[in-house]
């Protein structure tokens, strides 16, 4: 005599294991998609036209824009810092440059207090 095999599920454990698989890949590729979106939003990208590219392309837009992607905006920002003159001759000179800040994208004088460069623009 044999025991029957009992399979509380029947033919919908198979059904219900492919849509737990399918509802987790689903999320997994919202948040890929929501991440991608804040990302460039952060860079000064399109995020609009990232989340698409995300949402459509999958995995592979989310590869692709990990490639081309700018970097943020704080990142490429050179530090000012303090350039003394190189001559000793005139005191005056030697004083003015011991204050004086330089912006460190275009090498032109910064005023005390300022908050960006006069010349290009950068933050200081």
């Amino acid at each position: 005599m044999t025991i029957p095999y009992y399979d509380p599920f029947g033919a919908f454990g198979i059904i219900i294991v492919i849509m737990i698989i399918v509802l987790t890949s689903c999320i997994l590729q919202i948040v890929i998609s929501v991440w991608v979106y804040k990302d460039a939003k952060k860079r000064d990208m399109d995020p609009t036209m990232w989340l698409a590219i995300t949402l459509l392309a999958g995995c592979i837009g989310c590869i692709i824009y990990l490639v081309v992607r700018d970097p943020i905006a704080s990142e490429n920002v050179p530090i000012s810092k303090e350039i003394p003159f190189e001559s000793d001759s005139n005191q005056k000179d030697k004083a003015t440059s011991e204050k004086s800040i330089f912006c460190g994208n275009c090498g032109s004088a910064i005023p005390t207090g300022a908050k960006f460069c006069p010349s290009c623009g950068n933050p200081v």
